[in-house]
């Protein structure tokens, strides 16, 4: 209902080309927006590959699905990638400030894998009821990077209990225009661990409103490999533990998932290299259709529903 609400509200901006419908919807636009809001111009990186892969996800994507953006489908589109490229310059600009971070030691990870909908979400969960493991949450993975320079860990964890009553309001956003169909393929809690998308969208073109071009354009994406993205997810745990009470200066192993791993476990290796990789299997005659339905409930909270082709989407 909140969906078709704010979609009735902005269908005319929206056909007319008015206001934030009248920027082109990629990743360069979500630059630019990103650079605005933040102040910051430095992505950390010379040659910029991952617009690349959000390039030509998005394109390819879009032309293969055959679908077309609702007017709030088009804003969530642009405004999550921005916010993952916002991140991006914040965690260049802290890291420059506090570079005793990547001195951080951490273990190797564990990283739980497998093709989607093969139980890697249950397995996560399960695991991560040893003492010794950390995950991180949705609600820090949504703004990572600290808002004071004070590195006391007080002052740092001041800045997470901030941010966390901050953030909650645009979670529950985020989730009313998701509506509750996803929860029942795939729970997203505010406070419950979540896997490595969202970190790595950063490098990858995995923010959420892109997974479902990723679908449709693998074959022209996973050939562009997956760039620096494990080497700046590397960095973001080195951050997540060292503004936690519960993880700087404490002997624990981080305890990881994301099913979007598999086609780079080469990259994943080379930055973690004695990492433990657990891997879900299921039969792909369940997994596979399982997986449509996940990327058909994306794609409704972003696609004018009657533009959708199930058929093609497989």
């Amino acid at each position: 209902l909140l969906t078709c609400f704010i979609d009735t509200l902005c269908f005319v901006p929206y056909y007319l080309g008015i206001g934030i419908w009248r920027e082109p919807n990629d990743i360069h636009t979500a630059i630019v927006a990103a650079i605005k809001a933040t102040g910051l111009k430095d992505v950390g990186s010379s040659d910029c590959t991952f617009m690349t892969r959000y390039d030509v996800a998005r394109k390819v994507g879009l032309k293969n699905c055959k679908a077309t953006y609702s007017p709030s489908g088009y804003w969530i589109g642009l405004t999550s990638v921005q916010k993952r490229m916002e991140s991006r310059l914040k965690l260049v600009e802290y890291l420059k400030k506090h570079p005793k971070i990547l001195d951080i030691k951490m273990n190797d990870p564990l990283f739980v894998i497998g093709f989607p909908r093969t139980g890697t979400t249950f397995l996560h969960e399960l695991l991560g009821l040893y003492p010794n493991f950390r995950s991180h949450y949705s609600w820090e993975q949504m703004d990572c990077v600290p808002g004071t320079d004070d590195e006391s860990i007080d002052a740092l964890e001041a800045d997470r209990k901030r941010k966390y009553k901050e953030n909650k309001s645009r979670f529950d956003f985020i989730m009313g225009l998701a509506g509750d169909a996803i929860q029942s393929i795939h729970r997203i809690g505010y406070d419950e661990c979540e896997e490595c998308t969202t970190p790595c969208a950063l490098e990858l073109p995995w923010a959420v409103s892109e997974l479902p071009f990723v679908a449709f354009s693998c074959e022209e994406v996973i050939p562009l490999g997956a760039g620096e993205t494990f080497e700046w997810y590397k960095k973001q745990l080195q951050l997540f533990t060292f503004q936690s009470k519960d993880r700087r200066d404490v002997d624990f192993t981080w305890m990881l998932k994301c099913p979007f791993h598999l086609p780079y476990l080469s990259e994943l290796h080379e930055t973690f290299p004695n990492c433990t990789v657990v891997w879900t299997h299921r039969d792909p005659c369940e997994c596979i259709a399982s997986c449509c339905s996940l990327y058909e409930t994306l794609m409704y909270a972003t696609f004018e529903n009657q533009t959708i082709d199930r058929i093609n989407l497989g």
